[in-house]
């Protein structure tokens, strides 16, 4: 069962992901190989290497869709976000 990780870890979780200054850059090799292992792991034709930064969703990775990101940090990315595990299915 997934961990969650509480809303006063939210703070910390936010300075940490905004410290390696990741958003809004563009695509890297390395994170586009990681997505389709994930869709080889997973079994699923769709992934996404996904930065929540808590105002929105963004896409560092993708495969089987094209997307920059979203607004909102609602959905699936943010609920994986606050999980220790990994969350894999389709």
């Amino acid at each position: 069962m997934a961990q969650q990780i509480t809303a006063l870890d939210e703070p910390s979780r936010l300075a940490t992901l905004r410290s390696y200054k990741i958003l809004d850059t563009p695509s890297e090799p390395a994170f586009d190989r990681l997505a389709k292992l994930a869709t080889h792991i997973c079994g699923t034709p769709y992934a996404a290497i996904t930065f929540v930064d808590g105002t929105r969703s963004f896409y560092k990775a993708t495969v089987g869709f094209t997307a920059d990101g979203t607004l909102g940090a609602s959905g699936i990315c943010n609920d994986t976000a606050h999980q220790s595990d990994l969350i894999c299915g389709s």
